[in-house]
């Protein structure tokens, strides 16, 4: 469901969820977004929530930019154009 996607991407490019999966699991995932700017999918990174879960984090700081970068390359593949 890309619905929580839609919410939280425009402020952050991303959206984390934690303990969604099972407990001490989180995630964080960015929208990959089509030509017509439509969501075309998602990319998603799932591990230790302690990795997630502390923003002063540096190794879960690198894996978030590394998510959102992945999806935009994505998005750019797919033709969005970014304004």
């Amino acid at each position: 469901n890309l619905r929580p996607l839609r919410a939280l991407t425009p402020a952050t490019g991303r959206a984390r969820r934690e303990g969604t999966y099972g407990p001490g699991i989180a995630s964080c995932a960015a929208v990959v977004l089509d030509h017509t700017v439509r969501p075309a999918g998602a990319l998603n990174v799932s591990g230790p929530e302690a990795r997630f879960s502390d923003p002063e984090s540096p190794e879960g700081a690198r894996v978030r930019e590394a998510v959102v970068q992945a999806a935009r390359d994505a998005s750019r593949e797919m033709g969005y154009v970014r304004p």
